[in-house]
C-alpha cells in the first residue's frame, strides 16, 4: 500500500510538471499530420519551371575551369536566365560563370527577380515587398539555404513569400503562415527552442522519459485498483 501511495503521489507531481508539454505534443502532432507536407512547403503556391534543352556549342572546356579554379569539387553546365552557365561548387561556396566567356555571372536585378517570381507564383496576391537578403539580414525561416536571395512577399491570405536565388534565379524556398505555424509547433514538439533541428536534445528525452513514467504508473495504479475491486467483490 505504501508503494502504491508513493507511485500515485509521484504520478500526480510528474503529470503536473509535464502535462502542458503532453498537450503541446498532441496539438502539434495533430497539426503536422492534418496539414499535408506539400502545402506546408508551399508547393501549391509556385509552378515548377520546365527544364530547358542545352546546346553546348561554343562553351569553354571544363578542363580550363578546373585549372583556373583548383578548389572546385563539382562543375555543372546548366541554363540560367536564358544563358548557358557553369555552376562551380567548392569549399568557398558556389560560383556561377558564363559558359562561353568564363566571366562571373552578375547577381539578379530586382526586376529580374520579380519577373521570375511572377512567372512561378500561383497565388492570388500582389507583391507587397521586395528585399535583397544576405547573411546580415537573413530571416530564420530560410534556415541554411545559400545566400544571397531575393525575398518576394505577397499580400495574400497567408503572407506567402517566395525566395529567389540571387544568382541562379531558382526558387530557393517558399514560406507562408502555414509553414510558420508548422515551424513554431515543430519547435514546441521537439523542444529545441533555438535551432529547431535537434530532435535528440536532452530536454525532449527527459520529458519523454517522464511521460513514459506517467503512463506506466497510471497503468500500475489502474491494475492495482482493479485487483482491489476484484478482491472486494469476492469477499
Amino acid at each position: 500500500m505504501k508503494f502504491t501511495r508513493a507511485v500515485r503521489k509521484l504520478h500526480k507531481i510528474t503529470a503536473t510538471l509535464v502535462g502542458i508539454q503532453l498537450l503541446l505534443w498532441m496539438v502539434s502532432g495533430l497539426y503536422m499530420t492534418a496539414v499535408p507536407i506539400d502545402i506546408v512547403r508551399g508547393q501549391h503556391l509556385v509552378d515548377k519551371p520546365a527544364s530547358q534543352p542545352l546546346n553546348a556549342l561554343g562553351i569553354l572546356p571544363i578542363d580550363s575551369l578546373s585549372r583556373q579554379y583548383p578548389d572546385t569539387t563539382k562543375i555543372e553546365l546548366t541554363k540560367l536566365r536564358e544563358q548557358l552557365v557553369y555552376r562551380l561548387t567548392g569549399k568557398n561556396g558556389t560560383l556561377y560563370l558564363y559558359g562561353t566567356t568564363g566571366e562571373p555571372l552578375p547577381p539578379l536585378t530586382e526586376i529580374e527577380a520579380i519577373d521570375i517570381a511572377t512567372s512561378v507564383y500561383l497565388g492570388e496576391g500582389n507583391i507587397a515587398n521586395v528585399r535583397w537578403i544576405t547573411k546580415g539580414n537573413a530571416p530564420a525561416e530560410l534556415g541554411s539555404r545559400p545566400l544571397p536571395v531575393w525575398q518576394i512577399t505577397y499580400d495574400d491570405l497567408f503572407e506567402s513569400t517566395v525566395y529567389i536565388s540571387g544568382f541562379s534565379g531558382d526558387v530557393s524556398a517558399v514560406r507562408s503562415n502555414i509553414w510558420r505555424v508548422f515551424d513554431f509547433l515543430w519547435m514546441l514538439h521537439i523542444m529545441d527552442y533555438e535551432d529547431r533541428s535537434d530532435f535528440n536534445n536532452p530536454l525532449v528525452i527527459l520529458a519523454s522519459s517522464i511521460g513514459c513514467f506517467i503512463v506506466l504508473s497510471g497503468l500500475l495504479m489502474l491494475i492495482n485498483s482493479m485487483r482491489q475491486k476484484g478482491w472486494r467483490s469476492l469477499s
